[in-house]
């Protein structure tokens, strides 16, 4: 519950944004980008990491960002950057890649109206949901 709360919040950014009506300079596409190469680097370093929980919850953290920032943006906006995940994953070890592949997955289901249902995945061709916890203790993006 805690961790929907949070998706739905991102920390208060969704106060900031929507009641005060702050609107970044450079844009909500170009802070989804940014958030979204962050989930990148954080993905390349789950393999072979001593302490992966910590980075797969932070890889959690930035992915709420990429998700806020995606829902202030236009719908056009979204198209497009979603579009450009596709190149900045390309950048990565196929280890990276794979662990984002159901992510992206699951963020264009949710785009064109599908649901991830109650347990966050897999659905629909592996799609997943990203959250920092595991129900039973081990993480999806860990197996």
């Amino acid at each position: 519950m805690i961790e929907q709360a949070k998706i739905l919040t991102t920390h208060n950014l969704a106060l900031l944004a929507g009641q005060v009506g702050v609107t970044p300079p450079s844009g909500w596409s170009a802070l989804a980008r940014g958030a979204f190469a962050t989930t990148c680097r954080l993905a390349a370093r789950i393999h072979g990491n001593p302490r992966p929980l910590t980075t797969t919850k932070d890889m959690a953290y930035t992915w709420r960002q990429v998700l806020f920032y995606l829902s202030m943006a236009t719908a056009d906006e979204r198209d497009a950057v979603l579009g450009q995940f596709d190149d900045d994953v390309a950048q990565y070890p196929d280890h990276a890649r794979g662990r984002l592949a159901p992510v992206l997955a699951g963020l264009r289901l949710v785009r064109d109206g599908g649901d991830l249902g109650p347990g966050g995945g897999p659905v629909d061709g592996g799609a997943r949901r990203l959250v920092g916890w595991a129900p039973d203790g081990r993480h999806w993006l860990l197996a």
